[in-house]
């Protein structure tokens, strides 16, 4: 992830750093097949969610109160860090919707992949 903190003063890096916290294992799980690889891939992945958070949403996150309050606040969060759990959580079922129909992460099913 050093590649990743030129510009960006570590935000990035803490997007990937929780996204994978919470993420990564039922990502991994998700897949039949255990190896490195698919671990790395799925690194991989949660690195482009983050970029993919980072650039949509970084900037706009900065006053989290206006942003609260605004229409863009989708998901009713009441901080950042659940604003990028819910977001996690709708990436990761679109993640699963393209891979396999009718799969569906639950922040309530958290425990089973733990």
């Amino acid at each position: 992830m050093t590649i990743y903190l030129k510009n960006n003063n570590g935000q990035l890096d803490i997007i990937a750093f929780y996204l994978a916290s919470n993420f990564l294992k039922p990502l991994f799980n998700f897949f039949e097949e255990k190896n490195y690889f698919v671990y790395v891939g799925c690194l991989a992945e949660i690195i482009d969610w983050a970029e993919e958070f980072y650039t949509q949403y970084h900037h706009k996150l900065n006053n989290w109160e206006t942003f609260e309050k605004s229409k863009e606040n989708v998901y009713n969060a009441v901080n950042k860090d659940e604003f990028l759990h819910a977001w996690g959580n709708e990436r990761m079922n679109e993640f699963f919707a393209m891979h396999k129909k009718g799969v569906i992460y639950s922040p309530r099913n958290t425990a089973n992949y733990e």
